[in-house]
């Protein structure tokens, strides 16, 4: 008897913020990152509309509250 068993990964490194929404078509069709720790500075792994790449994440700021 055997299984199959499928393992999603898991983003430990996840960075705050949200990634955008795409406003146009279909990104490139490759995966640059696979979590947020595989990208600089500010930017999170983010999926383009086909693969994945690292984008600048989305935030903002009510007076001195910063939402991300």
């Amino acid at each position: 008897m055997s299984s199959t068993y499928i393992f999603e990964p898991i983003d430990c490194e996840s960075k705050p913020g949200v990634c955008p929404h795409r406003r146009w078509g279909v990104g490139t069709c490759a995966e640059f990152c696979s979590n947020d720790s595989d990208c600089p500075n500010d930017e999170k792994c983010c999926h383009n509309g086909c693969g994945h790449d690292c984008i600048l994440r989305i935030y903002f700021q009510i007076g001195h509250l910063t939402i991300f």
